[in-house]
C-alpha cells in the first residue's frame, strides 16, 4: 500500500473499506456482552508451603543391626540416642529428664556396686565425639531377668510408660539403638565412690542463681542425681502420668527437687556445693502432698 493513499483516496472509497472493519468490532461487541459474567472470585493466594513432619527416628538393635519385633524397652537396660547436628546437650539432656528418664552411660553403669571408685555421670564428652556426635546414653529402665547386676539396680519411677514411642516422636531425635556397645578406658575417683542402691530414697532440694533451667539439670545430672517428685511417686493408686521436668517451678524458685541415687559419690552433698551457681541444698528433703 502506498504512503499517500489516504491523501489521494476519494471520500466513497475511505468508507466503503472502513465499513467492513466496523461492522466486525460491532459483532465482536456484541458477542462479548451476550458471555455470562465471570464471577467475582479474589485471585487465587499463594500459601506458605507447610512444615513437612518430622520422620520418625530410625530403630536398631546394636551396631546398625534392624530392630527385633521386641522394643527395646523389653530386653536392654540402655539406649543411645541419636539427635539432629541442631540440638545443643543441654537441650537433650532436658528433653530425657522430661520424660522421667536418667542420661546413664553404661561405662559407668558397669560400676554402679557400692565402694568402687566414682566417675562422673556427664556426657558432654560423648555428645561432643566427632564424627559420633550428637548421641546421648539413656538409662532405658529395663532389669534383664538374664542380667543380675542390672535388675538389682532400682527402677526409674517417673519414667513414662511409653517413653520410648514419646523418645521417637520428638523431632530432635533421629536414631535410637539399643545395642552393644564399646566403653573406652574411664578413669575413677581416688577419694569417692558409687553409692550403689541404696534400700531407702534420699530426697534433696538444690537451689542455684543466676544459671538457666538446662544448665542446672546438666550440673545434677552429672553428680548421678535424677529428678524427682515424691508425691507422683508415694501416691496409690498412681496417678496417670504426666510430663516430669520442673521448668516452671524453677523459673519461681530457682530449685529442683532430686533423688539420690546409685549413681551418686559417697561425697555427693560436697560435689553438690561445688556446683555452678550453687546457693544451698536441703537433704533430706520432705514435702506434704
Amino acid at each position: 500500500m502506498r504512503k499517500d493513499w489516504f491523501v489521494s483516496a476519494s471520500r466513497p472509497a475511505i468508507i466503503n473499506r472502513a465499513i467492513p472493519v466496523l461492522l466486525l468490532c460491532a459483532l465482536a461487541l456484541l458477542l462479548s456482552a451476550c458471555q455470562p459474567a465471570a464471577p467475582n472470585t479474589p485471585a487465587p493466594q499463594a500459601h506458605a508451603a507447610s512444615t513437612p513432619a518430622p520422620l520418625p527416628a530410625k530403630f536398631y538393635a546394636g551396631l546398625g543391626k534392624p530392630l527385633s519385633a521386641r522394643p527395646p524397652s523389653a530386653y536392654l537396660p540402655f539406649v543411645t540416642v541419636r539427635f539432629t547436628s541442631t540440638t545443643a546437650y543441654e537441650q537433650a539432656v532436658k528433653l530425657v529428664i522430661g520424660l522421667g528418664l536418667r542420661p546413664l552411660y553404661p561405662c559407668a553403669g558397669q560400676g554402679l556396686r557400692a565402694g568402687t571408685p566414682w566417675a562422673s555421670l556427664d556426657e558432654r564428652w560423648i555428645y561432643d565425639l566427632k564424627p559420633a556426635s550428637n548421641v546421648l546414653w539413656v538409662d532405658g529402665t529395663a532389669r534383664p531377668a538374664d542380667q543380675p547386676y542390672y535388675n538389682t539396680l532400682p527402677s526409674d519411677p517417673l519414667a513414662a510408660p511409653d517413653w520410648l514411642a514419646r523418645l521417637a516422636a520428638a523431632p530432635e531425635v533421629r536414631e535410637i539403638d539399643a545395642g552393644s556397645w564399646h566403653c573406652p578406658l574411664l578413669g575413677g575417683s581416688k577419694t569417692a565412690q558409687f553409692l550403689g542402691p541404696q534400700q531407702t530414697i534420699t530426697y534433696a532440694r538444690v537451689t542455684f542463681t543466676g544459671i538457666s533451667y538446662e544448665q542446672a539439670v546438666v550440673e545434677v545430672s552429672g553428680l548421678g542425681y535424677r529428678l524427682a517428685d515424691p508425691c507422683y511417686e508415694t501416691a496409690s493408686p498412681h496417678p496417670a502420668w504426666r510430663p516430669m521436668g520442673q521448668v516452671a517451678s524453677f523459673a519461681t524458685t530457682g530449685s529442683l527437687v532430686l533423688a539420690v541415687t546409685e549413681a551418686n559419690s559417697t561425697q555427693w552433698q560436697a560435689q553438690t556445693r561445688q556446683l555452678q551457681g550453687f546457693v544451698s541444698l536441703t537433704a533430706p528433703y520432705s514435702v506434704s502432698c
